[in-house]
């Protein structure tokens, strides 16, 4: 019983490492780039190894998304208790969002290369149907919090479509943000934008300012806010990063 109990252990502890190293093959070099053996390769396993633990490439790309999701709806569930206005709250979760982005780079990446639709339909089923429970776990309390406002007067009217209109609204406007951040794009340095980051909370609280979202953007320090989320609920990764960068 012992003997099979550290078995299951080294067979678990096997597969979290060609999970970790494909990941950062994908990130780094792409889905057509990723390979079994180049898998094996990075680990020093043989291909039978790899093959031990999964049968193709598209069963560890699913698992490097669901992983990727389970990360952020735990960052998601971090910032839960956070305390203040219901706007501050619903921000708070984007801001969750951000250090997904900020700090787990690599999982972003591979987010962003799972979602391309011919990745996405080789991916195995109960993958696609993991990933998308999990997004589900992160968007609904959005939408909760939009009701609330909506319900307290803080939000003076929905969008016709409804209120899924301004979670998606707002996440495709800070996933392009991200995006832009996460591959160091040029368009920041081209522009002269010194804080990428900034720009992106500014960029998401006028969409809310302009559905009328109260209070507003100069009603309130949204950057204490930020700072109060960077100390109470992020310490843990800011206090890895060099000093002086922010």
């Amino acid at each position: 019983m012992s003997n099979q109990s550290r078995k299951q252990q080294e067979m678990a502890r096997r597969r979290k490492l060609i999970i970790a190293h494909g990941r950062a093959i994908l990130a780094r070099e792409g889905y057509y780039a990723l390979t079994m053996e180049k898998i094996a390769a990075a680990l020093d396993y043989s291909r039978g190894t790899i093959y031990q633990h999964f049968k193709s490439k598209d069963e560890i790309v699913g698992e490097i998304g669901v992983r990727s999701h389970l990360l952020k709806v735990e960052l998601f569930r971090r910032v839960k208790g956070f305390t203040g206005s219901i706007r501050e709250r619903f921000f708070a979760h984007i801001m969750a969002y951000e250090h997904f982005a900020r700090f787990y780079s690599d999982h972003f990446l591979c987010d962003e290369i799972i979602r391309i639709p011919s990745v996405w339909s080789q991916l195995p089923r109960k993958n696609q149907l993991s990933m998308m429970r999990l997004q589900y776990r992160m968007q609904g309390p959005l939408l909760d919090l939009i009701r609330q406002a909506l319900s307290h007067g803080d939000l003076p009217v929905l969008p016709k479509e409804g209120p899924a209109s301004i979670v998606l609204g707002l996440w495709s406007l800070v996933e392009t943000h991200y995006s832009f951040l996460a591959t160091q794009s040029p368009i920041y340095r081209i522009h002269d934008i010194q804080d990428g980051w900034e720009l992106c909370r500014s960029n998401a609280h006028n969409l809310l300012d302009g559905y009328g979202w109260r209070p507003f953007s100069h009603e309130t320090d949204y950057h204490a806010m930020y700072e109060r989320l960077r100390n109470e609920i992020f310490a843990g990764e800011y206090a890895s990063i060099p000093m002086g960068w922010s």
